[in-house]
C-alpha cells in the first residue's frame, strides 16, 4: 500500500491468503492480541490515503506472486521472476 500510494495510485486492490487478516481488516472479525490490534492500526492508517480500496481473500496457492513480491521487497535478495505483472 505504501509503495501505490507514493505512487499517486487512489484505488487499490487488497488480496490475502488469511481468512482471518482480511476479516478483521474489514472489521468482520474483532482482533484481540495486542500485536495484531496495532498492525490493525497500520493498516488501516496506509488504507485512509486511498479513494477506494478492496480486500479479498484468495485461496494459498494463488498467492504466489504476492509471496515473491513480498520476499523481494524485505529484502531477501529473490529476483522478479519473468512474467509476473506488477
Amino acid at each position: 500500500m505504501v509503495v501505490a500510494k507514493a505512487l499517486g495510485a487512489d484505488f487499490i486492490i487488497v488480496k490475502s491468503d488469511s481468512q482471518l487478516v482480511v476479516s478483521q481488516v474489514l472489521g468482520l472479525y474483532q482482533a484481540k492480541c495486542d500485536n495484531m490490534v496495532a498492525y490493525l492500526a497500520k493498516v488501516r492508517e496506509a488504507m485512509s490515503g486511498f479513494k477506494l480500496m478492496r480486500m479479498e481473500q484468495i485461496p494459498l496457492e494463488k498467492n504466489h506472486r504476492a509471496d515473491v513480491l513480498a520476499k523481494i521487497v524485505e529484502g531477501e535478495g529473490h529476483t522478479l521472476p519473468r512474467g509476473v505483472p506488477l
